[in-house]
């Protein structure tokens, strides 16, 4: 799975698979004892294998010249003669090139045998498909140097004397080190060449600033990239994209248009760069500016080619949805069989086996097949990784909660599907977006795009509306033509004249889909007459969107005009996040844009939110607006995180079919470029790995009638609330409506927006005290029943975890001395360990400092694997004296901290004296993505919040955004990323706020 972003640097054009991210829980983990062993030499005595290692030179150290040994084993000379011999070989899919076949080679060893005395011929049944490592290339091309081309990318390393702008490096997997990408800058003298499906036109494609040429009978020229005429850049794009199509992967059916196909991606970030992908031979070609003027602007500066694994499903048919089935891949006679591929989750492997990767009567396809999929295998405990061309199969281990995956292992005939991932790879069409959502009837109207986007406008406008004095519907004529000024007193939003493909009736041509003056917002497929970037469909891609201020025959899609976004363009670029953004701005004139709806992240989340509703009735090609607005959507099952490079990641929790499908929460997950409206891919899962398993187990307050994970665990029900028990005293008390209770002193708890119910009614646990309590301020620890057991487990960083099952599992007294117990493998740091301290969690102590506080650390989370977790929380313990009832005292586990950087629901992070209700107290909850400018709001009306609650703001270093809100009375940390209009809540953590008089200045 890739994802490309760009940033300047270096080189400008740049894409990032994952990054690290800030906040609580960071990616290091010490090494086990006897690590330097394994790090520095062959595995041995059942240590895993030594990673960076590299056999024993020959040659003697020597100070006068560049001398051979361990880390270094060709002198400078030996490795410039290599260099020079393989830099001037061809550039070919699969992946072959340097004097490297990163597939593995005819002999397994990543040597491609290049010889340039000899007519070069690829035969695919000789390649193995083991893949190549780094050390299988430094075996080639001598020791590499680290390198990092891609932003926020470390997993790189190069070769040749440009380094660290080396002219030949390899992106590779940094658990099972194999190279997936080769990557060739200035200074690389060989070609990428491809001949036309008619013969007669020959494309070269070269580096150090030579033209991209085309030869014919009547001679070369050279190929013009027009960034500024969108028709004509498609047009060379798909004169390019077949020849080398044909040349590279014949077997695979041209299109009429490559670009509508998703099969060449064109990105155009103007000064920050752009880019051809052409993702059927997985290659990629980059310019560093496309607002250069030519040549330049056709130059290619960087060519990325990936390792290219076509299998027998990857033109497969997506279908998207959100029901008890999930998404479905289908791919019709695959492998020539004459039967169907049927992928979707919960399938088992033996059933893949057959259907899909091995269906074909030829043997040595079936063979070939097979050692594509196991050659591009990786893993984590729990799941094995799969990146291959197409719709990526991934499957978990059934196996027993003391077992993980060993490097050998591969899938079992009863291991589960667990993840379905349409990305900017797919190769195969993608159902909603076709007519009955049947790609048969050759009918394509985008209608899953047009529908996505148009709720995700009237959710906009329904916000709008409640918070900031909006009156006007989508397409009202007057906030169309002028949405800062309409006149008759109404207020717009500024999205009124949003242009998209969702259908205005339905398949019966006459049942109307869309109602109201919302009627001129749905053209349907005449859209692209207005637009024609929409044509991608919900094709994982550069997305655009258009607003209109003069509308046009919806019926045809002409006579639009006034129109921002997508070919028109825009003063934020014109992509999709980035247009909605500009146009609500618009509606406020030369007025300040509210701080919540000037994020580009707030209109992020409301496009998952649109996708949730619609997801949940896309089996329904005639649903009607109104229906999927109806579907049911929940603000405390969103979290984010970022990537890097501008991707964020928006990720949503949907329970709606765990108690009546009898099936895991399913997982759903969208990331993007908000720079650059780059969707990169959409994600559903469906497994409890073991940290979900374990929680959902023991905190489940309704095991007789719900499933594991029917029920939420919020962050604030795990650790316990001390403000909302402060606040209200009892749960009824949080969540009443009647001004005359008595009990709760009339005082009336505030009302959630969305759902219309109390705010606080999901947190009647947090009144409680699960295994995993946190002690209030003044108040002395508790121990929790939670034992943890590393011995056995130091060299996977890993313990035995053992938590009883109370018959009330936030109420300790019903805990008895017969209660059933959960036992699983879950990470482990211990305190301290690698003499740096590095389990724990940093305290704030002023506005430029933290303190750091060491304790043990158990992660209930499966964030080791590409997707599935639906929770995320780091556990920080230790051992302490506790005074048990009988006044004993005994070295008890004690819980110090609850992290997270997908926390799920409200964290409850202050209260002060009511500014508009005598007697009551307001509540600062929050949410993942609130804005940081509300937070910082509601402390200055409440002055009195920086002494009662402890509050300190950690400002970045050039003081320019907060990094860190700190609620040091109520045992709060919260962690803020910047960027795209304002700063949001990114992470949090709930600490043991008794800790803090121990930290000293």
């Amino acid at each position: 799975m890739r994802r490309f972003a760009f940033m300047v640097a270096a080189i400008a054009p740049l894409f990032t698979l994952t990054a690290c991210e800030d906040g609580p829980n960071q990616p290091f983990n010490p090494a086990p004892n006897g690590a330097a062993g394994v790090w520095n030499g062959p595995g041995s005595a059942g240590l895993p294998e030594g990673g960076t290692y590299t056999g024993n030179g020959s040659q003697q150290y020597d100070a006068s010249f560049g001398g051979q040994n361990a880390n270094v084993t060709c002198t400078a000379d030996q490795a410039k003669q290599i260099w020079s011999n393989a830099f001037k070989q061809p550039i070919l899919p699969p992946g072959i090139a340097g004097g490297l076949d990163i597939a593995g080679g005819y002999n397994g060893d990543g040597n491609a045998n290049y010889d340039s005395t000899k007519p070069y011929t690829y035969d695919e049944t000789k390649e193995t498909w083991v893949g190549a490592t780094v050390e299988d290339a430094e075996k080639i091309l001598c020791t590499a140097d680290p390198d990092s081309i891609y932003y926020g990318i470390t997993s790189t390393a190069g070769w040749g004397n440009g380094c660290p702008n080396c002219e030949l490096s390899a992106l590779y997997n940094p658990n099972s080190r194999k190279i997936t990408d080769l990557l060739f800058q200035y200074g690389y003298v060989g070609s990428m060449n491809a001949t036309s499906a008619d013969g007669k036109t020959k494309y070269a494609l070269a580096m150090n600033n030579l033209p991209w040429t085309a030869t014919t009978s009547s001679g070369t020229t050279q190929i013009t990239l027009n960034w500024n005429d969108a028709a004509a850049l498609n047009q060379t794009a798909n004169e390019l994209y077949d020849a080398y199509r044909f040349t590279y992967a014949p077997t695979f059916p041209p299109d009429q248009d490559c670009q509508a196909a998703g099969h060449c991606i064109i990105g155009n970030n103007y000064s920050q760069g752009g880019y051809l992908w052409f993702t059927e031979i997985n290659a990629a070609m980059f310019v560093t500016n496309t607002l250069a003027p030519q040549p330049a602007a056709s130059t290619i500066t960087l060519i990325d080619l990936g390792l290219l694994k076509l299998l027998p499903f990857s033109l497969g048919t997506s279908m998207l949805k959100l029901d008890a089935v999930g998404p479905l891949s289908i791919t019709p006679n695959v492998a020539n069989a004459g039967t169907t591929c049927t992928y979707t989750l919960g399938m088992n492997f033996g059933d893949f086996d057959k259907q899909c990767l091995e269906p074909s009567k030829d043997a040595t396809q079936n063979t070939i097949a097979k050692n594509k999929l196991f050659g591009a295998i990786a893993h984590s405990d729990e799941a094995y990784e799969f990146d291959i061309q197409g719709v990526d199969p991934q499957f978990v281990a059934v196996q027993s909660d003391t077992q993980v995956i060993s490097d050998t292992q591969r899938p079992g005939p009863s291991d589960v599907a667990y993840e379905l991932t349409v990305d900017q790879e797919a190769l195969g069409t993608i159902s909603n977006d076709w007519f009955k959502n049947d790609p048969t009837t050759g009918i394509q109207d985008f209608h899953g795009l047009g529908m996505i986007t148009l709720e995700m406008a009237n959710l906009v406008q329904k916000y709008m509306k409640a918070n900031h004095g909006v009156t006007a519907d989508l397409g009202d004529p007057g906030c169309i033509a002028n949405p800062a000024a309409p006149g008759n007193g109404k207020v717009c939003s500024g999205i009124e004249g949003i242009i998209t493909t969702a259908p205005p009736v339905a398949s019966d041509g006459a049942t109307p889909l869309v109602t109201g003056t919302m009627v001129a917002n749905a053209l349907g497929a005449n859209a692209l007459n207005v637009e024609g970037n929409y044509g991608v469909g919900l094709k994982p891609s550069t997305w655009s969107l258009d607003f209109c201020t003069h509308m046009g025959d919806p019926t045809t899609g002409m006579g639009y005009s006034g129109c921002e976004g997508g070919t028109y363009k825009g003063p934020l670029g014109g992509f999709y996040f980035d247009s909605i953004q500009w146009a609500v701005a618009q509606s406020f004139g030369n007025n300040p844009v509210p701080d919540d709806v000037a994020s580009r992240r707030f209109y992020f989340k409301q496009f998952i939110l649109a996708a949730i509703k619609y997801f949940q009735t896309a089996s329904n090609y005639d649903a009607t607006l109104a229906q999927i607005d109806a579907n049911p959507v929940d603000d405390n099952q969103v979290f984010f995180d970022s990537a890097g490079g501008g991707f964020e990641n928006g990720n949503y929790v949907f329970r709606g079919n765990v108690n009546s499908g009898m099936q895991a929460p399913t997982y759903f997950n969208v990331s993007t470029n908000l720079t650059t409206s780059v969707l990169n891919n959409f994600t559903f899962a469906r497994w409890n790995f073991r940290g979900d398993k374990a929680l959902y187990n023991v905190l489940n307050t309704s095991p007789g009638t719900d499933q594991a994970g029917a029920e939420p665990l919020y962050i604030s029900n795990l650790a316990g609330s001390p403000v909302l028990q402060t606040v209200y005293g009892s749960y009824d008390c949080a969540i009443n409506v009647d001004p005359t209770n008595a009990a709760c002193n009339g005082i009336v708890a505030p009302i959630d927006p969305q759902s219309g119910q109390p705010l606080f009614a999901p947190y009647g646990p947090s009144f409680g005290a699960s295994f995993l309590n946190i002690a209030a301020n003044g108040y002395a620890p508790s121990a929790s029943p939670m034992q943890v057991q590393p011995k056995g487990y130091e060299l996977i960083q890993s313990a035995m975890v053992t938590i009883p099952i109370w018959s009330n599992p936030f109420d300790p007294t019903t805990a008895t001395a017969n209660d059933k117990t959960v036992s699983i493998l879950m990470p482990f740091v211990p305190q301290g360990a690698g003499g740096g301290g590095e389990a724990g969690f940093p305290v704030t102590i002023d506005g430029s400092r933290d303190k750091f506080y060491n304790t043990n650390e158990t992660v209930f989370n499966s964030a080791e694997n590409l997707a599935g977790t639906t929770l995320d929380y780091t556990v920080d313990w230790e051992t302490v004296p506790v005074t048990g009832a009988d006044g004993g005292v005994a070295d008890q586990v004690v819980i110090r901290a609850v992290e997270s950087q997908a926390f799920l629901g409200l964290i409850m992070a202050c209260a002060e004296p009511s500014t508009t209700q005598t007697g009551a107290q307001d509540v600062l909850a929050v949410r993942m993505y609130d804005n940081a400018a509300t937070i910082l709001d509601w402390l200055a009306q409440h002055p009195g919040a920086q002494t009662d609650c402890g509050v300190q703001l950690k400002y970045s270093i050039y003081g320019n955004f907060p990094d860190f809100i700190s609620f040091l009375n109520n045992g709060v940390r919260l962690g803020l990323n910047p960027g795209f209009g304002g700063s949001v809540v990114s992470d949090g953590t709930l600490f043991d706020p008794n800790i803090v008089a121990g930290l000293g200045q």
